[in-house]
């Protein structure tokens, strides 16, 4: 009966200091990056720009309207390009 006791103890223990460190260094934490493309020198929008992740295949492309929404992990190198 004690064993059990200090067995259930140290595995609680361990599960509250694992869940506790590890929300704090989680590299994969995605977030929800969104917005609008506009030129540099007035507020009209960029149509259909190219929004990617730098070095993988992963993006969108901005609407007609320059609005533009999808998944990004945190601290990933967002690229921007259009022609016109």
């Amino acid at each position: 009966m004690m064993l059990r006791t200090i067995v259930i103890t140290l595995f609680l223990i361990g599960a509250v200091y694992g869940s506790l460190f590890s929300q704090d260094s989680d590299p994969d934490e995605f977030v929800q990056f969104s917005g609008i493309v506009v030129t540099g020198d007035s507020i009209s929008p960029v149509s259909f720009t190219n929004i990617v992740i730098k070095n993988t295949w992963r993006g969108t492309v901005a609407d007609y309207y320059g609005y533009f929404s999808f998944v990004a992990r945190k601290y990933d190198t967002i690229v921007f390009s259009a022609v016109g």
